[in-house]
């Protein structure tokens, strides 16, 4: 079985596996999702194709919520982020708890999805420019 891990404010690498197991359920943020990053991947891409809610609610997923829309980079849908600081466009979203982490983003213009999952909180894979290098 996969194991969670964190830094200490020294650096060493801890086992936080049963923190984190404490951490996942219907209380936490994460609604206790647990997933494989395929099983990510194929459900965004079908959130995001319209294969789950109808195409007006998609579209106000994508479009950020920002206060000059002709020249915003980056922003906030309905419970999407969009980010154009550098290209390509990545839409998607990101979390973490303690010992793991999960990244996934759609990158539109380009026709990919890249979903990543790390088993090291603060793991340094949460850099957006490091998914956009995957894709260019």
């Amino acid at each position: 079985a996969a194991r969670g891990y964190a830094r200490t404010g020294d650096g060493l690498l801890v086992d936080v596996t049963a923190q984190d197991v404490a951490n996942v359920g219907p209380r936490s943020f994460s609604g206790g999702v647990v997933a494989s990053a395929a099983e990510v991947q194929v459900f965004l891409d079908a959130l995001l194709d319209g294969a789950l809610l109808d195409a007006e609610t998609v579209a106000a997923m994508q479009a950020p919520r920002c206060d000059e829309p002709e020249i915003c980079t980056r922003g906030y849908g309905l419970g999407m982020a969009w980010n154009r600081t550098e290209e390509p466009l990545a839409i998607g979203h990101s979390g973490a708890l303690l010992g793991v982490a999960s990244y996934a983003y759609r990158f539109p213009e380009e026709g990919v999805t890249v979903v990543l999952v790390e088993n090291l909180t603060g793991g340094g894979a949460r850099d957006l420019a490091f998914l956009r290098s995957l894709v260019r």
